[in-house]
């Protein structure tokens, strides 16, 4: 979580990184929420969490084995 701990997130919503490695962006008021498969670079998804999480959309990462999206198809069953 270096790189999200640099981050200057200047809204009112908490980020959390949770055991099974999925990145949360929750805003204290969610209206909506997205979850989102990663593609390569994780953190190139933290500009557009912080957007959504500022317009009470709740936002989840999910961990991906190798950050690929078709190693595990159905991980957000369980959000």
């Amino acid at each position: 979580m270096d790189a999200i701990d640099k981050m200057d997130f200047g809204g009112d919503f908490t980020v959390e990184e949770q055991d099974n490695g999925n990145l949360v962006y929750m805003p204290k008021n969610p209206e909506t929420g997205i979850i989102l498969y990663p593609g390569g670079m994780v953190t190139a998804y933290i500009p557009l969490m912080e957007a959504c999480a500022s317009r009470n959309i709740a936002c989840v990462l999910v961990e991906m084995p190798f950050n690929l999206a078709v190693f595990d198809m159905d991980a957000a069953d369980g959000i």
